[in-house]
């Protein structure tokens, strides 16, 4: 079950996306430097897809909590999935500071992205 009360502080947010980031462009290199063909890269290539969709799920998780940090509804999260719209969505949650004090989605969040991974 999602929690649903949950926030991430906008270091643990800044964390996050840079793991997103690592780990595809590791994905790719690798993809690059392999180049299998044939049923293995066909394999391969569905691999990529199913990162993919991990990537934009585990995205999708990190700003909806970086929006509750900022009081704001998790709903908002749908601008993410808006191509062109959502890198300056994503610039302004980079920025934007987070409540300092306790909000409807509960106190600030001081512990670990792995923590609040595993909390929700």
């Amino acid at each position: 079950m999602i929690n649903t009360q949950t926030r991430l502080s906008q270091k643990n947010f800044f964390i996050g996306w840079f793991w997103i980031f690592a780990f595809s462009v590791l994905y790719v290199v690798i993809d690059k430097l392999v180049s299998i063909s044939g049923i293995v890269g066909i394999v391969f290539d569905g691999m990529y897809i199913l990162v993919g969709i991990v990537a934009v799920a585990f995205g999708l998780w990190l700003v909806v909590y970086r929006l509750h940090d900022l009081g704001k509804s998790g709903w908002f999260a749908l601008i993410y999935l808006i191509p062109c719209i959502d890198f300056l969505f994503l610039l302004y949650l980079f920025f934007k500071k987070g409540d300092e004090t306790s909000n409807r989605y509960g106190e600030p969040n001081t512990v670990s992205l792995f923590k609040t991974f595993l909390k929700s």
